[in-house]
């Protein structure tokens, strides 16, 4: 059925609309609306709920029936002149030069690049290393979060890499903090998307991430993000201040309040669900501290100086403390311990950290962090770089 249902739209039947500009996957149109005339560009699919097929024909040229050879067949109708992508882990986009290499090719990274994976061995850095017969992984440009994570993925990608910074991120102003009596402490959450099944929880033992062939369950995953949230109430509570957990999913996903509530018992708490794309951001930025175990955007926050401790015990959690992308600031080369970040779990440790980043003086928080932060995630406010770009390409609005 659902093979049917895939190619009897109206749009499997028509002839992709030609377009200087692709963008790749739909889910990329609404970040790149503030930058560029979405209006005027042709969207691929990557979920491939509604095959064309004329471009799956078209396709056949290129090999056999694939989501490779698809897009082949897609691109081949199109025309495109540039092609973006906000979904920089998705592998078929690294083999479009192969085919198309006068075509624009410009990936914007959207979250830090670890190697897990849903299947075995089939995390982002696992794949980059395969010969899939498409030639080596290259693209145009390459948008990333800052020069760490350029120099991990230079050594499996040819491409010119750019420090740009994460685009939400850059697009809220430098403001300085409202004063206030009581400072506030935000944890941030990473809690799974379980809106589909609501008698399902993070602390199943089902199967959720590979890393290599080691099966990961959800309770190995995410389980340590209760423990570090209670050690974080538990220091909030003792030292009068305003504790709060901000979560990553809406109110459709009830299980990610539970999650936390059951495990902080008495201590006091203000959970925000993320009511919408971005809400978290100016809860976050509003925080005198932000807490993490590894999200993408404390690491956004803390390239743009904010304060953030992190508590980066997840490898060890699952039994695999010596995964490098588990560590704090990998790809980077850091102790176990430093002035606001452990990789151990320990509840007198992690206070510690807290304490540092809380009552640190600034120019003691700049001294320790101002080697680190800017080569984790850069901050370019008001994209200037990817502005940049795009004008250099004649995209810019």
């Amino acid at each position: 059925m659902s093979g049917i249902r895939a190619i009897s739209s109206v749009h499997s039947w028509s002839f992709p609309k030609r377009s200087e500009l692709l963008i790749y996957d739909k889910s990329s149109v609404r970040h790149l609306e503030p930058f560029i005339d979405t209006s005027r560009a042709t969207v691929f699919d990557t979920s491939l709920y509604s095959i064309n097929v004329w471009a799956m024909l078209r396709g056949i040229r290129y090999g056999r029936p694939c989501m490779q050879t698809y897009l082949y067949g897609y691109i081949a109708l199109v025309k495109p002149k540039v092609i973006v992508t906000l979904i920089d882990n998705s592998l078929p986009f690294y083999f479009i030069n192969h085919r198309f290499p006068k075509a624009t090719t410009i990936a914007i990274q959207n979250g830090r690049r670890d190697n897990f994976g849903r299947k075995p061995n089939t995390g982002f850095l696992d794949l980059l290393q395969i010969d899939h017969g498409w030639g080596k992984p290259t693209i145009s440009h390459y948008c990333m979060f800052g020069e760490a994570e350029i120099s991990l993925l230079r050594k499996y990608i040819r491409a010119n890499f750019i420090a740009t910074g994460n685009l939400q991120n850059n697009s809220y102003p430098q403001k300085p903090l409202t004063p206030r009596a009581r400072p506030k402490i935000s944890f941030v959450s990473s809690h799974p998307n379980l809106s589909h099944d609501l008698s399902t929880t993070a602390l199943s033992h089902d199967t959720y991430m590979h890393t290599g062939n080691r099966t990961i369950s959800f309770f190995e995953y995410y389980r340590i993000e209760r423990d570090v949230a209670k050690v974080v109430g538990q220091y909030c509570a003792e030292n009068n201040l305003d504790f709060h957990i901000v979560g990553k999913r809406p109110e459709t996903t009830p299980q990610e309040h539970a999650f936390y509530a059951e495990a902080l018992g008495e201590i006091p708490f203000t959970f925000h669900p993320c009511s919408s794309e971005g809400a978290s951001y100016p809860r976050l930025l509003d925080s005198d501290v932000v807490v993490t175990v590894d999200s993408t955007i404390a690491y956004e926050l803390f390239g743009r100086g904010k304060r953030v401790a992190f508590i980066s015990v997840r490898g060890e959690a699952i039994g695999h403390s010596s995964i490098d992308f588990c560590r704090f600031a990998s790809p980077l080369s850091t102790p176990d311990t430093g002035n606001n970040w452990t990789n151990t779990f320990d509840p007198m440790v992690i206070k510690s950290k807290l304490e540092f980043v809380r009552s640190s003086s600034q120019s003691e928080w700049e001294d320790a962090t101002k080697s680190i932060a800017p080569q984790l995630v850069c901050f370019d406010e008001d994209n200037t770089r990817i502005r940049s770009l795009f004008t250099s390409l004649g995209l810019a609005r």
